[in-house]
């Protein structure tokens, strides 16, 4: 906002179902998360392994927005080959997960939860034991 002040919400003329997302490469698999920080934390986190896949953020758990990602997938003449739910590693997140997989093809979709809180958590917890470890090769060295 013009003023400093910080705007959380839904703008006048979005969706509210929307959310953010990002390819890489073609899509032919879509990776869903609770939050932008979380989908941009396990890009950073599995880069390597990431290939022609569309990261989306539902903003939330919320079914809609990943019914309406998949269509406009289908939109831009995407065929989505693999669906990934990556919700936060918590009570809500797993139960939304859980339940949105036993709903779709086994051989089609997968969870795939962070070992921590969620995948924010996940990234700077790695980042943490990398300066620790380099710490502590630094001290061996000296």
């Amino acid at each position: 906002m013009k003023d400093g002040r910080m705007f959380k919400g839904i703008d006048k003329n979005s969706h509210g179902s929307s959310g953010f997302s990002i390819d890489i490469g073609k899509p032919n698999s879509i990776y869903f998360f609770e939050s932008p920080i979380d989908a941009l934390s396990y890009w950073s986190i599995k880069k390597e392994k990431l290939q022609n896949t569309r990261l989306a953020s539902m903003s939330g758990l919320k079914r809609q927005t990943m019914i309406d990602e998949m269509k406009r997938m289908g939109k831009e003449n995407h065929t989505i080959r693999h669906i990934t739910i990556c919700t936060d590693n918590d009570r809500a997140g797993r139960e939304f997960a859980f339940k949105y997989h036993r709903l779709m093809n086994k051989n089609l979709s997968a969870v795939d939860l962070s070992k921590q809180k969620d995948w924010n958590e996940e990234l700077k917890k790695g980042y943490e034991e990398k300066k620790m470890r380099n710490k502590v090769i630094q001290t061996y060295r000296d």
